[in-house]
């Protein structure tokens, strides 16, 4: 697969283990969870790549384009980094945290990953605006975060029984997160991207859902309803459990 144009794809939970993707176009794919032991990824471009949490253990990375390259959480140990590119108008653009790197050594260097205790803390203090922002691993179960108008990549966050009421979540990706019963009257949900996560038992009325995509989604038990056409909640899904039960094939 050396050279492939693999922009935007989605290899989430993926053996990936030795795969010879040398050259490739990576670009804006989700790789999250993806094991990629000592993988060939000499020359990829991974620009904007979500690579969290994924084990790129003994990975050649030579000369890789990492701009933008999400590397929450994931395994670097022994990959071979030399000559990467990380910087983008002068500053270095990767984003770093909870990572191994290739010596064993933990690094955390991002601003763009903010942590429950700080959401909620500037939150209380009235700011209402998240911009491109990243939540990772964090507990926001039964959080009040009415109105909040944010964006951004969360993966594995609690949000069971979270109010989310008049939030406005622009391009926004929820991963591996847990919605059950959480509280969404009147979201605006726009062209958000909820996958591998559970909205059992969530409520809201009036929701705006017109782009959203849901992916291996349950919501069996929820009480939904939304702006589009009759009222009714139903969003683009793939692989998921409608609230009464009823699973989807394929992409409905």
């Amino acid at each position: 697969m050396a050279n492939s144009i693999l922009t935007q794809i989605w290899l989430i939970n993926a053996d990936l283990s030795s795969i010879n993707l040398e050259g490739a176009d990576l670009r804006g794919s989700l790789l999250l969870n993806a094991k990629l032991r000592n993988a060939n990824l000499r020359g990829s471009d991974l620009t904007g790549a979500d690579l969290t949490d994924a084990d790129l253990t003994n990975a050649d990375l030579t000369n890789a384009d990492l701009r933008y390259t999400i590397l929450v959480g994931a395994n670097l140990r022994g990959a071979d980094l030399t000559g990467i590119i990380t910087q983008s108008n002068h500053f270095d653009s990767s984003i770093f945290h909870l990572t191994t790197m290739p010596n064993g050594t933990i690094e955390s260097s991002s601003s763009k990953v903010i942590d429950a205790t700080e959401l909620l803390g500037r939150y209380a203090e009235g700011e209402r605006y998240f911009e491109e922002f990243i939540l990772y691993r964090a507990d926001l179960s039964g959080a009040d975060l009415r109105s909040l108008e944010w964006g951004g990549r969360f993966t594995h966050v609690n949000f069971s029984r979270a109010n989310l009421s008049h939030a406005s979540v622009w391009p926004t990706r929820f991963i591996f997160c847990n919605l059950s019963g959480a509280i969404l009257n009147r979201c605006y949900l726009g062209s958000a991207v909820i996958a591998f996560s559970d909205l059992r038992g969530a409520t809201g009325e009036m929701i705006d859902c017109d782009a959203l995509r849901l992916i291996d989604v349950n919501w069996q038990g929820a009480n939904l309803t939304s702006t589009c056409g009759n009222g009714k909640f139903s969003p683009s899904c793939y692989n998921s459990i409608r609230e009464d039960g009823s699973f989807v094939n394929g992409w409905s």
